[in-house]
């Protein structure tokens, strides 16, 4: 009963060709009202690739990050490895 944050997640990317990818990665800024200020204020950028394995399509991500906000408890730094089976419809 007494949370007020919002989170804002940015969704932004760009297709290199040939697979590739860059986008924003996984950004999500929260802020907490009660206190007015920023929880979380990341920066940082994901790179991936969409290929075949095995004859399934599959996506690979590295996703490194840093966080403006310095709290005590909280990492400065973040990388994230992401692998995606992707399934086409039917």
């Amino acid at each position: 009963g007494e949370t007020a944050v919002t989170n804002i997640q940015p969704v932004i990317a760009y297709q290199l060709g040939d697979g590739w990818s860059l986008s924003a990665g996984d950004l999500q800024f929260s802020y907490d009202w009660g206190n007015a200020r920023w929880l979380s204020v990341p920066v940082g950028f994901q790179i991936g690739k969409v290929m075949k394995l095995g004859g399934q399509p599959v996506r690979f991500a590295i996703n490194p990050q840093y966080n403006l906000r310095n709290d005590r408890g909280l990492s400065e730094w973040s990388v994230a490895f992401t692998f995606t089976a992707l399934f086409p419809t039917f």
